[in-house]
């Protein structure tokens, strides 16, 4: 084991997870689990949603979690040491790869439930050294999955203004997006979060009715590149309603409307079954039905919940059920 593991592994040691699960009673009460079930967690993060499914599932149940971030799993490693669980396993993976997993650690079986956050994790916002926030000076790095090559930095550094004011504009929905990208570029070379935060700054004009930093959308858009989280969601959705038993249940909560219109969109294509044209008579597509919407419109959190977490506030859930 090289040293900078160890240093890593003697830090998460001694932390305490500042990550606070959104939506966890109302994820728990439409995952429908009982004792006894295999349920997957498909974001592990702070570990919020695997400790509650755990607690439900009992020491009968099984509980799969998977993450990319190496530091999340290797956290919760540590708590189910100190708790004794033997029925819990956790992987350091992309959710992407979920049919392949469920397969080799159920050798075959399917599931009862599997849920994915697909927002940020706490842990990783509130940590400087992940670059993720401009809120506190660090590197500009963004990657959940440390062992990947590219971070944000390479992004802000290299791409070209054209490249990058689409990246902002597209996966921040940045109306200033160009006047972005012309001060990034003339800005260059940037080597922190807060120099990147003050370029962008200083180029967007400042609103007093909005709470938003004016790097928010840059930020969360950078993010999105580097991790190729949308890229990733149509697969992950396709591998877990691969994995559900019939009548398991399937629960995503998002917190953009990038990602929520992804969600949307499979899981009405999986709930559609033949998609002939009216014109004909009988269906010669064979499409299944693969999933029933459990729900027409997203759930959102309470308003007590976003007033005791604010990053809460964009979060959508949706809920589908295998048929």
């Amino acid at each position: 084991m090289n040293v900078t593991k160890r240093k890593m592994e003697k830090t998460i040691d001694k932390e305490k997870t500042q990550h606070v699960s959104v939506m966890l009673d109302e994820v728990v009460e439409a995952l429908e689990i009982k004792e006894g079930d295999c349920v997957v967690d498909a974001t592990l993060g702070g570990g919020g949603y695997t400790k509650k499914l755990r607690e439900i599932v009992g020491k009968n149940g099984h509980v799969i979690s998977i993450d990319k971030d190496e530091s999340a799993i290797q956290r919760m490693k540590i708590f189910a040491k100190e708790q004794g669980w033997q029925n819990i396993t956790l992987l350091h993976s992309d959710f992407r790869n979920i049919g392949i997993i469920v397969n080799d650690v159920r050798k075959g079986k399917k599931v009862d439930a599997v849920v994915a956050d697909l927002g940020v994790s706490s842990d990783q916002i509130n940590n400087p050294l992940r670059g993720f926030s401009f809120m506190t000076e660090g590197p500009i790095d963004m990657r959940m999955d440390t062992s990947q090559e590219m971070s944000a930095n390479e992004i802000v550094n290299t791409c070209t203004t054209e490249d990058l004011k689409k990246l902002i504009a597209t996966y921040g929905d940045e109306p200033y997006a160009k006047r972005i990208a012309d001060a990034i570029v003339s800005s260059r070379p940037l080597s922190t979060t807060i120099q990147l935060a003050q370029a962008i700054k200083q180029v967007v004009p400042r609103n007093l009715k909005s709470k938003i930093h004016p790097a928010t959308k840059t930020f969360q858009a950078l993010r999105i590149a580097v991790n190729k989280e949308y890229e990733g969601i149509e697969e992950f959705l396709d591998g877990a309603v691969g994995v559900l038993k019939k009548d398991g249940i399937l629960v995503i909560v998002s917190f953009h409307s990038g990602e929520d219109h992804i969600v949307k969109n499979v899981m009405r294509n999986k709930a559609r079954g033949c998609i002939c044209p009216p014109e004909l008579p009988q269906c010669v597509c064979k499409k299944p039905q693969e999933l029933k919407i459990r729900r027409g419109k997203p759930q959102t959190p309470k308003e007590d919940e976003v007033k005791r977490n604010p990053r809460a506030r964009s979060a959508k859930m949706r809920v589908a059920q295998k048929v």
